[in-house]
């Protein structure tokens, strides 16, 4: 049995390395959890039951999978989609300008001259698909109470944001750029304007054409990944995330799931970790908010409609709750510095 436990932390390590390798990190949300759960069964053998894992993970893994299919309902279903309030309430909030627009007027860069701090918007854009289900693994090894807790905060949270954009379709900054007011008077979910890879300053677009101080593109563009590509080898992996970017519903906004993840994260986790390390739990969900609105992909609005979800969801399952028994009760987790 002690071979066990050897051996096949192994073979899991040596596996993971060379599909690394061979085709690149996969941000895909399915070969995530595969890594994920396989990990947890290699690294749990000889005290676990094998299939403990597989069975605990599956009930949530059937939600993600209709998730996934539920998100281009907005489409379908045929609510009109929403171009310009969005961009009202961000004008609204912030004196008449809109944060996307202001911010890459002013910080992004050519396309030929990404500087270093991009890599790391991107790789906390990116951690959206990891960070969940890596938390969510770390809290099955330490209390299966924990995992049903943080998990089942995910699917309702996800479950209402899908609700958002079936009936309130919203389009992001990127595509609002693209399209003028005549594109879109008739509210539609996907205009020919918004398939433009190379868009064009045109005056009369939802939203305004920036003047960039460093040569950028005249619009706002979706570059919330590109600062990925600028760690040595990583080039291998575009085809993955340009798949799972292509594969999500565009006017899929309201509220930012991206935003509520990362509050969720930090939230859920803050009685959980020691005091010096909250400070970094407290910044995530800002540097993720940074991100989605520098990078084009969301309207303040939509971030803080995405952190209102989580206090909601928060609030009501705690309520609905029980006090489990003292010894299912996580443990302050010890990071050692």
């Amino acid at each position: 049995m002690r071979s066990v436990r050897v051996v096949a932390p192994a073979i899991w390590s040596v596996a993971f390395i060379a599909w690394i390798a061979l085709g690149g990190l996969s941000f895909e949300r399915f070969t995530v959890v595969f890594w994920v759960i396989t990990a947890l069964v290699a690294f749990t053998v000889g005290r676990r039951p094998w299939w403990r894992a597989p069975l605990d993970w599956a009930p949530f893994m059937v939600f993600f999978l209709v998730y996934d299919y539920s998100r281009g309902m907005a489409s379908a279903v045929g609510f009109p989609t929403h171009w310009e309030l969005p961009a009202r309430i961000d004008r609204a909030m912030f004196g008449g300008q809109v944060p996307a627009v202001w911010l890459q007027e002013r910080t992004a860069a050519r396309y030929d001259a990404v500087p270093w701090w991009e890599t790391i918007s991107s790789i906390v854009y990116l951690s959206f698909f990891v960070v969940p289900f890596v938390l969510a693994a770390f809290f099955w090894m330490r209390s299966r109470t924990q995992f049903v807790r943080f998990m089942t905060r995910l699917m309702v949270i996800s479950a209402i944001a899908v609700v958002g954009y079936v009936v309130v379709p919203s389009a992001p900054p990127w595509a609002a750029a693209r399209c003028t007011h005549a594109e879109v008077v008739d509210h539609p979910a996907s205009p020919a304007c918004m398939d433009d890879n190379v868009p064009s300053a045109r005056s009369d677009t939802v939203l305004r054409r920036i003047h960039p101080e460093n040569e950028f593109s005249p619009v706002v563009r979706r570059i919330t990944t590109r600062g990925f590509f600028a760690i040595p080898g990583m080039h291998v992996t575009d085809g993955f995330i340009k798949t799972g970017i292509d594969a999500s519903n565009p006017v899929a906004a309201v509220p930012s799931l991206h935003g509520a993840e990362a509050m969720l994260i930090a939230v859920f986790a803050w009685p959980l970790v020691r005091r010096r390390w909250r400070p970094l739990l407290a910044l995530y969900p800002v540097a993720m908010g940074f991100t989605l609105v520098w990078g084009g992909d969301h309207y303040v609005f939509d971030i803080l409609l995405g952190w209102g979800v989580v206090a909601a969801v928060m609030f009501g399952l705690s309520r609905l709750e029980r006090r489990p028994a003292a010894e299912a009760e996580l443990e302050p987790v010890v990071v050692h510095a």
